[in-house]
């Protein structure tokens, strides 16, 4: 579990310099490709935390791992998705996960919408003509609130990723990768083009209050 985990937090530190995201998988408990879809995995919290939990673990505090994907099984009874325990409580709240997290295949019998999304899952993993046909709540309150809490996630590992590239590449004597991954900030242009309208304005507006002051005297002397 440990050499799991150093190997993998220091491959997703290596592909975030680059800029890329590493969807990490599988978490958690997630030991073979047979009949793993819906399997009850019964362990003590010691076990998961010390063998399953770790490498995930190691990933995201050493490698700062911001990505991951949900496993199929199920922990004791709730399926791995669908805990909120594990995808919020453990992964975001204890190990300071920030990130997305995104469900392994999806399949109306494999994964709950409804539960993902409260649970801190952020992204059903389309795979052919796969659709999503059991979600109810979509247009709730809480639904809309959750959608907007998971765009939030999406966005921060992909400014995460972006940062850390350019971030390393300042470090390099490559220009190459740092003109491949250079980033027009957009919004800068529109912050001066703001404050120097609004400076041009409060110039003109003291200038047009000195003029009529002038004025204003030149007619009282009169």
């Amino acid at each position: 579990s440990f050499l799991s985990g150093v190997m993998c937090a220091y491959t997703v530190r290596g592909a975030k310099e680059m800029g890329i995201m590493c969807w990490v998988k599988h978490i958690a408990a997630n030991d073979d490709e047979i009949a793993r879809v819906g399997k009850y995995t019964w362990m003590t919290e010691q076990s998961f935390r010390e063998t399953y939990l770790l490498p995930f673990r190691i990933t995201v505090q050493t490698g700062g791992a911001n990505a991951m994907m949900a496993a199929f099984n199920r922990i004791g009874s709730v399926r791995a998705g669908s805990s909120y325990a594990l995808m919020t409580e453990v992964l975001r709240d204890e190990w300071g996960f920030k990130g997305a997290v995104i469900t392994d295949a999806y399949a109306a019998d494999r994964n709950d919408p409804d539960e993902c999304i409260r649970a801190g899952v952020d992204a059903l993993l389309s795979w052919g003509t796969s659709v999503v046909t059991n979600w109810e709540d979509k247009s709730s309150a809480t639904a809309v609130k959750f959608m907007q809490q998971s765009c939030k996630n999406l966005l921060i590992s992909y400014v995460d990723c972006r940062y850390t590239a350019l971030t390393a590449n300042t470090l390099t004597s490559s220009s190459v990768i740092g003109e491949d991954l250079e980033i027009f900030a957009w919004w800068k242009v529109v912050l001066f083009a703001v404050d120097g309208i609004v400076v041009a304005s409060l110039l003109a507006w003291c200038a047009l209050t000195a003029l009529s002051s002038v004025k204003k005297l030149k007619a009282l002397k009169a």
